[in-house]
């Protein structure tokens, strides 16, 4: 079913995809398939929502999904989740890689 909407998407959302599979190749890393997950399965479900969006803002998809990686992964950092803090202050293996792919996405 998810071929099926990637296939029949629009020219943004295939772009968007694109770039996440560009910065899969990049990061390299758990953590990073872990915030892919969510932005392409944002992106696949909201195809309409996401075009028009970014016509409205002017931005490239290129951009959008960049913003969306860094608010996932902030978000995922900010929880303060066991997934990723061993202790307030200390993260885990996983925890680490989220924060590099953070600032990488930041870079």
């Amino acid at each position: 079913m998810v071929f099926f909407k990637k296939i029949f998407a629009s020219k943004e959302v295939q772009a968007a995809l694109g770039v996440l599979d560009e910065l899969d190749h990049i990061c390299d890393s758990p953590a990073f398939k872990l915030a892919r997950k969510v932005v392409e399965s944002t992106i696949l479900a909201l195809k309409e929502k996401f075009s028009i969006t970014l016509k409205k803002q002017g931005k490239s998809p290129r951009q959008k999904v960049y913003s969306m990686l860094e608010s996932v992964a902030g978000d995922y950092l900010e929880s303060g989740s066991r997934d990723f803090f061993v202790y307030r202050g200390l993260l885990t293996t996983t925890g680490e890689e989220l924060l590099t792919v953070y600032d990488q996405i930041i870079d």
